[in-house]
């Protein structure tokens, strides 16, 4: 039936993103057999994340054009293409120009700062870096993370007093 489809393509993704490479192949290989199962939205899902288990990032970065084209207001299409334009390709314009419309169709979306942190960090703009750290953390402030991504960004910036106490920080909340 379709949920049990829909509930086996959430599993496969949960499997990718964890880096259960392996096990997610072999989810995709029986997803493939009842695909006629998935609804039109899932399937594209399921195409995206058969060309990124493949390791066929341009052929998952042009499927993921084309469902936020189709799907402007999805931000799991969007999430994905910004990633892959900044870590996979360094476009961090077009990585900016995601994240940004990620923001403005929802404001909570703390990962996302924690990637323009970065982005602009790349870019050698440390003090816009460390403003979306700060916005991370606020979203954040039990997690690890943001504590641990903003001082990793300090240190590169030379601040190693500040960045020991973030880590520390970070440390505690562990």
């Amino acid at each position: 039936d379709t949920i049990f489809a829909a509930a086996y393509l959430q599993l496969m993704m949960l499997k990718r993103e964890s880096s259960s490479y392996q096990e997610a192949a072999e989810i995709l290989k029986k997803l493939k057999k009842i695909e006629e199962r998935l609804s039109e939205l899932d399937k594209l899902r399921l195409n995206i994340n058969e060309k990124i288990i493949a390791h066929d990032v341009s052929e998952a970065i042009h499927l993921l054009e084309q469902a936020v084209e189709r799907y402007p207001t999805r931000i799991e299409f969007r999430k994905e293409l910004a990633v892959f334009y900044q870590f996979y390709y360094n476009d961090l314009d077009r990585a900016l120009e995601q994240h940004e419309i990620i923001v403005e169709l929802d404001p909570n979306q703390k990962l996302t700062y924690n990637n323009l942190g970065y982005l602009y960090a790349a870019r050698g703009e440390f003090t816009t870096a460390f403003k979306y750290f700060d916005k991370y953390q606020e979203l954040a402030p039990d997690e690890p993370n943001p504590y641990d991504s903003k001082a990793e960004i300090l240190i590169r910036a030379g601040h190693f007093d500040e960045a020991e106490q973030l880590l520390k920080h970070a440390h505690e909340r562990w």
